[in-house]
């Protein structure tokens, strides 16, 4: 009878799972056992599932041969890194969301905007092609100042070409106001783009244009 048992306990068929982190909790064929330690099993194949909260669970599939011990060593790995790698995949499809509702938005309120860039650049090209037009009278006037002889007349010619040459700087200044407008509304309509005008002291102003385009 003890030849008879110890000969059964040398030919048993037996699983042993070891596993870290040791306090895991281990399943064979769905039924619970405990890690480190061998349990009787039949010859063949065997489901073998190793998990604890905070890991990410290990499922094996062993075959076991009759009268043979297996050993399988399970080391699970921290499920932190999964996570972190969810949320950052989480956050970059948010942010795609997002920038599409602003090209969306963009491309709405982009046809009202570019019409009136178009139209303030031809109003400052007449403008600027009007002050170009005035000025070269104003150089006339000027001149012919220059080669009077009559100071009546010379006088004339003198208020003539002064008048004249403000006249020019009013029209080349409001052309290009008209076309720096325009150029600003035909950029913000890409939607990400933002514009700033800054004055200056001796008049005039600085126009700046940022973002995406």
């Amino acid at each position: 009878m003890i030849v008879l048992a110890v000969m059964t306990g040398l030919l048993a068929t037996q699983l042993q799972v070891d596993v870290r982190p040791p306090d895991a909790q281990v399943t064979v064929d769905g039924k619970r056992v405990k890690a480190g330690k061998k349990v009787k099993v039949k010859p063949g194949k065997h489901l073998v599932k190793v998990k604890r909260k905070g890991f990410v669970a290990s499922v094996r599939t062993v075959k076991v041969k009759r009268g043979k011990t297996l050993t399988l060593s399970v080391k699970l790995k921290k499920a932190q890194g999964k996570k972190r790698k969810a949320k950052k995949a989480k956050k970059k499809r948010k942010k795609a969301k997002a920038d599409a509702r602003k090209r969306r938005r963009a491309k709405k309120r982009g046809p009202k905007l570019r019409p009136w860039a178009m139209g303030a650049w031809a109003a400052g090209g007449v403008s600027v092609a009007v002050g170009i037009g005035v000025g070269i009278a104003a150089n006339g006037s000027a001149d012919d100042h220059n080669a009077s002889r009559d100071y009546d007349e010379k006088k004339d010619l003198q208020d003539d070409a002064e008048s004249l040459a403000l006249t020019s700087n009013v029209f080349y200044g409001i052309g290009i106001a008209a076309i720096a407008t325009g150029t600003v509304l035909w950029f913000l309509d890409s939607g990400d783009s933002h514009a700033s005008v800054a004055p200056l002291p001796d008049g005039g102003a600085i126009v700046g244009v940022g973002g995406r385009f």
